[in-house]
């Protein structure tokens, strides 16, 4: 994927000179002594702020200054604001709306004021609330990597209960750009994904309510969302004969004590009748726990934290559903429609406990093995992971591994998606200054080379905000007008 209808940032003015074949701005020809490029913000792309803040690089000839122009039509007619600066930045003073296409020509001057060479952008103002946090991309393989657009959700680690709490979901180019933003009420936004109809699918948990999956256009007009009661948590996908699949809490009382478990339910869209479903209580001893996990609340709050599984996912060649029990450290492939546990992985299963550690977000691949984004909480550090399983032979093998460094430890959340290049998109979601890091969006190779990185800054919570999954879109999934330039 790709972004579509990119204008180079890196036009040489000898490229253009005989299209402008014009004056700069003391009158003279322009020169191709000086060629500059617009770094921030991107061609085509986003700025953050209604007073964007413009930089640029030049090479050649020194300049004395640099003449900057901000217009409202591509041919330069309709001028909005004009200054004159000594170094290669410059905050535009005017305020940009939301949506404002803005087209933008630096200069560059020598000391007698005559122009050097010039180059020409065009970016959209998609101001941000002070609360939503920017992002940084230190790593960018333009070439490979990065290509197209990024939709996640952020979470905030305040409180539960804090009225200010930030509950969004971004869309990013390949710069960082927020290109599409929505803010929910004060809540938690997990699993939000685009589906093949442009439709947004998303789980959401406001504070003091319960949680529910909904379908949506991107403007949040609701088409669809799950029956009330369901306490649907974590994670909503697409499961058999094309219905919605999704996790649920269920409780059951054990030596007087609450258990929060979890079940799944099979939707039909069209009438919300629930018509397959799934209990973890029937198929997993209550005798079976991890100790310190128990000692939490549960995801929705109805009793301790027993299983705590964190996401689905539908194996339509083996007919199998695939489910995360995170607190139990363990896959479980159940078989579709009998609901019988064909075979469990990781702990008390196929690869025991070196298998996984606190995992989350299975995903089949090509070839029917599996990934996942191995949490390592016991361990101390994380890794995504692969197996192949043999299923008449009763075996795994592992058969990929990739590590960061030593900071890439996620105790919670995590994502891994194999891109239709080939390439994984890493989503290594906790950060602030609980681990001293961000949370970061990563693309690396199939070899494990990184290609593309995006480091989301704390903002106004000094916990940072964290990432719980992320999508990549092409350019024809976006909302209208998030890529105007198309």
């Amino acid at each position: 994927m790709k972004l579509r209808g990119r204008l180079s940032s890196w036009m040489t003015v000898g490229a253009i000179a005989g299209a402008l074949a014009g004056c700069g701005s003391s009158g003279a020809a322009v020169s191709n002594r000086h060629e500059l490029r617009l770094i921030a913000p991107s061609t085509d792309g986003a700025a953050n702020s209604e007073h964007p803040r413009l930089v640029w690089a030049g090479l050649g000839e020194p300049a004395a200054s640099y003449r900057v122009e901000a217009f409202a039509d591509d041919a330069h007619t309709q001028s909005i604001e004009a200054a004159t600066t000594a170094v290669p930045e410059l905050t535009l003073s005017a305020p940009y709306d939301a949506g404002q296409r803005v087209y933008v020509r630096v200069e560059a001057l020598d000391g007698a004021g005559l122009s050097l060479g010039r180059a020409d952008s065009r970016f959209h103002a998609v101001p941000l609330p002070d609360d939503l946090p920017r992002a940084a991309v230190p790593i960018l393989d333009a070439a490979r990597g990065g290509g197209g657009y990024t939709l996640f959700n952020i979470q905030d680690p305040l409180p539960p209960q804090q009225e200010d709490r930030v509950a969004a979901l971004l869309v990013v180019n390949a710069h960082g750009e927020v290109v599409w933003w929505r803010r929910f009420p004060a809540g938690f936004v997990t699993d939000a994904w685009v589906g093949a109809d442009g439709r947004l699918r998303y789980v959401y948990s406001p504070n003091g309510g319960p949680s529910q999956a909904f379908e949506s256009s991107w403007d949040g007009a609701s088409s669809w969302r799950s029956r009330d009661g369901a306490l649907v948590h974590h994670d909503l996908t697409v499961g058999p004969d094309d219905r919605y699949l999704y996790l649920t809490t269920v409780v059951r009382e054990v030596l007087g004590t609450p258990f929060e478990g979890d079940g799944i339910e099979l939707v039909d869209p069209a009438t919300n009748q629930v018509t397959w479903s799934w209990n973890i209580f029937d198929h997993i001893p209550v005798t079976d726990f991890n100790g310190i996990d128990l000692l939490l609340p549960g995801v929705n709050g109805q009793g301790q934290d027993w299983t705590h599984c964190n996401a689905l996912a539908w194996d339509p060649k083996r007919r199998l559903i695939w489910l995360s029990v995170r607190n139990l450290s363990r896959l479980l492939a159940i078989d579709y429609p009998s609901g019988e546990v064909r075979a469990t992985f990781g702990e008390t299963g196929l690869g025991g406990e070196e298998l996984m550690d606190h995992q989350h977000a299975p995903e089949i691949d090509d070839d029917g093995s599996l990934l996942y984004f191995d949490n390592g909480l016991d361990r101390g550090w994380s890794r995504v992971a692969g197996f192949a399983w043999d299923a008449a032979a009763g075996t795994v093998t592992p058969n990929f591994e990739w590590r960061d460094d030593a900071k890439f430890y996620d105790p919670a959340l995590g994502d891994v998606d194999r891109l239709a290049n080939g390439h994984l998109l890493i989503t290594s979601g906790v950060g602030g200054t609980v681990l001293g890091k961000p949370a970061r969006l990563i693309e690396i190779s199939a070899e494990g080379e990184k290609l593309w990185q995006l480091e989301l800054g704390s903002g106004q919570r000094p916990a940072g905000y964290w990432i719980y999954r992320a999508q990549r879109l092409s350019s024809d999934q976006l909302p209208d007008g998030a890529n105007p330039f198309d």
